[in-house]
């Protein structure tokens, strides 16, 4: 006579659980640039000459032209007839100011 043999029983879905790959937690994403607080101040525009764009920040008032770096840390990407746009070259993030006059 043949001795049975035991029949394995079937796992069920409670009893696996997949806890994925072991390791450490994923960093924090790095945070967002801080915003450029250049303000337009006014520009100037003489015939024959590059247009000038006025800038203040925090009571500064700087002057430059297209490719100038204002303040050791913002290049003057572009400027047109109704915003210039700026690039934080620390950050490397780029920014547009609207080309209103300031209040007061």
């Amino acid at each position: 006579m043949a001795q049975a043999e035991e029949i394995p029983k079937p796992i069920s879905p409670a009893q696996i659980t997949d806890t994925g790959p072991v390791g450490p937690p994923a960093p924090p994403p790095p945070p967002p640039p801080p915003p450029i607080t250049l303000k337009f101040f006014g520009f100037a525009n003489k015939p024959g000459e590059p247009k000038k764009i006025f800038l203040s920040q925090d009571g500064d008032v700087f002057i430059a032209v297209e490719g100038d770096i204002v303040n050791r840390r913002y290049k003057i990407i572009h400027i047109s007839p109704t915003s210039v746009e700026v690039e934080d070259v620390l950050y490397n993030n780029r920014q547009s100011i609207p080309l209103t006059q300031a209040p007061g």
